[in-house]
């Protein structure tokens, strides 16, 4: 029991816990036909359900985040001739969360749930492996991953996850018992209690897919290990939206009303690969106590934005969106290379060097940057539930019946806040962008010191180019005042902030490009064992030493942004003058194991 006396004193009552967790999967395979056909199925049952801090139902009975995950999973085996082999599988993960929520979310109408019914996850798999003859290998695949994820209101309070049912009129004016529960049961937020309550913020759909083709021959020799292939993938990346009210949440201070979020909801939105495609060739080739690997790799993308619609909603007409071809189109060419040598002749002596290139894999993430209907779908607009002077966020002075009655009437709403609120994408590409990629070289020597027992030393390099930068072009740097803050180190040293105009800060016209300057550089050493010991034990351990740093000084805002870190994977805010961390003394990061 983690609840001390001291967390008591702070007003806890309810820890975070865990009330029960179970894992079963038994599975079962055999032949069906005996040397022709075997299958393999399993079933696994999985819950882990939480307890979240002081977080209690109206009856007063600790809330509890329910989910569980179903898999059943399925795959068959059939040699149909001694030279042929067919294999498929599928499986249909089913997942359920009744209540979806964390610290600070009211759990009995204020959660998020999800509910197998309205989901579909499966994946599915099938190859056919052809020994054609003893030195050549045919292989042939499909795979498919499907995901069709529904989050949204609860229906135990809700008709639907979707919320209430769209009135046909969507504007409101009046109040008392003859508005609709779609107007009234809006998420609240406060931004300094941060507790939601009433309803969630929204439903939600995701909705993407993908297929995988691939295709490969291998044919081998005493000196050669030659190997050709092609990979297709394509499939879609869908988004749908639906809030009551047409409003994400209404905003309080404390219980003081003070702006609502508004949206251009309902929308869908639809992305689709046509094309993430690759065609190979690599060769092992030996040549005495020399081994080359060399490969090259060509490359393909082509993604659209397909057609899409925009009912009409309480603050954004109905439109329709034309189809957005070549988002983008990249051809490239991806080298390999990497030899090994032995260099004593006996195979106890290594020496080993490789230098490959690799472009940054892309989905219907990248055409989303692009899409008319994305980025612009919320706006921040005053609200104090009393009657507005039309066109502003100023109050008339006027008594309304509708004062003060919880409702967000149309005419308390102030003025947008966002010029391009329902408008077309503010983002656009350079002509020449090109994909990101990374460069990796390796460097190492590896010896058998004893018998069972090898040393290895290496040291890997990757450094990422075409990093994507944006640029504001309807901003320049005499748009920004700056000023001096004291820095929060305390050690007396100043600081240089920038703020912009604020007649500009409605401005936006993003051009994205290649950076000559951006990157991402990670040095790695190591020095490790291997030895195998009697009884069939294994020993092994080292040391690595790492320096990672980045360089971001292409980018649109002067005090920095939100970027991610290519080799971690973690956001950090960079900016000013710690956005190129090569000039910093950044000291190697050490792992000992």
């Amino acid at each position: 029991n983690n609840l001390t006396p001291e967390l008591k004193a702070k007003g806890l009552t309810l820890p975070t816990g865990i009330t029960h967790i179970y894992d079963i999967n038994p599975a079962v395979g055999g032949p069906i036909l005996q040397d022709k056909l075997w299958y393999f199925a399993s079933m696994r049952w999985m819950s882990v359900n939480e307890q979240v801090v002081n977080a209690y139902m109206p009856d007063g009975s600790p809330a509890i985040v329910d989910q569980y995950v179903n898999i059943p999973l399925v795959r068959v085996t059939y040699q149909a001739t001694p030279k042929n082999k067919f294999s498929a599988f599928l499986d249909r993960p089913l997942k359920y969360k009744g209540r979806e929520f964390t610290f600070g979310i009211e759990p009995s109408r204020a959660s998020r749930r999800r509910n197998p019914g309205e989901a579909n996850y499966h994946n599915f798999g099938a190859k056919l492996t052809s020994t054609v003859s003893n030195r050549l290998l045919y292989e042939l695949g499909f795979t498919q991953i499907v995901e069709r994820l529904h989050t949204g209101y609860q229906p135990y309070e809700f008709p639907t996850t979707e919320g209430w049912p769209r009135p046909a009129n969507v504007h409101l004016l009046t109040t008392g018992p003859n508005v609709v529960p779609w107007f009234k049961d809006v998420s609240h937020y406060d931004v300094l209690t941060r507790e939601r309550t009433v309803a969630t913020t929204g439903y939600a759909g995701t909705l993407p897919d993908r297929n995988h083709v691939n295709t490969a021959l291998s044919y081998v020799t005493g000196s050669h290990n030659f190997k050709t292939g092609f990979q297709w993938s394509f499939g879609q990346d869908r988004n749908d939206a639906m809030f009551n009210g047409d409003l994400q949440e209404m905003r309080y201070r404390t219980g003081v009303p003070e702006s609502v979020v508004v949206t251009i909801n309902p929308y869908a939105t639809e992305e689709y690969v046509k094309a993430d495609m690759g065609i190979y060739a690599q060769d092992t080739w030996r040549v005495k106590r020399l081994t080359i690997n060399g490969g090259l790799r060509y490359e393909y993308f082509n993604s659209i934005v397909k057609e899409q619609w925009r009912a009409e909603g309480r603050f954004v007409p109905g439109a329709i969106f034309p189809e957005v071809k070549d988002v983008p189109i990249w051809h490239d060419l991806s080298p390999r290379f990497g030899i090994v040598y032995d260099l004593t002749g006996d195979a106890k002596t290594a020496l080993k060097f490789g230098a490959n290139s690799y472009v940054r894999p892309m989905a219907g993430s990248f055409a989303k940057r692009y899409n008319p209907i994305r980025g612009l779908a919320t706006d921040v607009r005053g609200w104090f539930d009393v009657d507005l002077v039309p066109g502003t966020s100023i109050r008339s002075g006027v008594a309304k019946p509708t004062d003060r009655d919880n409702i967000v009437q149309d005419n308390e709403i102030g003025a947008s806040n966002n010029a391009n609120f329902g408008k077309t994408s503010a983002r656009h590409a350079d002509a020449d962008l090109k994909r990101e990629k990374n460069v990796e070289f390796s460097a190492g020597v590896q010896r058998e010191v004893l018998p069972n027992l090898s040393v290895t030393a290496a040291w890997y390099r990757r450094q990422y180019y075409d990093l994507i930068a944006e640029d504001n072009v309807l901003l320049n740097p005499s748009d920004y005042s700056s000023f001096q803050a004291a820095s929060p180190l305390g050690n007396g040293e100043m600081i240089t902030i920038y703020n912009l105009n604020p007649a500009k800060r409605a401005l936006l016209d993003i051009l994205e490009y290649n950076s000559s300057n951006n990157t991402h550089i990670a040095n790695d050493f190591e020095v490790s064992f291997n030895g195998r010991l009697p009884h069939g034990s294994v020993l092994f351990g080292g040391w690595t030493a790492s320096r990672n740093v980045s360089a971001s000084s292409d980018q649109e805002n002067p005090n920095g942004s939100a970027m991610n870190d290519l080799y971690y994977d973690i956001s950090f805010q960079r900016g000013g003058r710690f956005c190129d961390e090569r000039l910093l003394d950044i000291p190697l990061r050490h792992d000992f194991k």
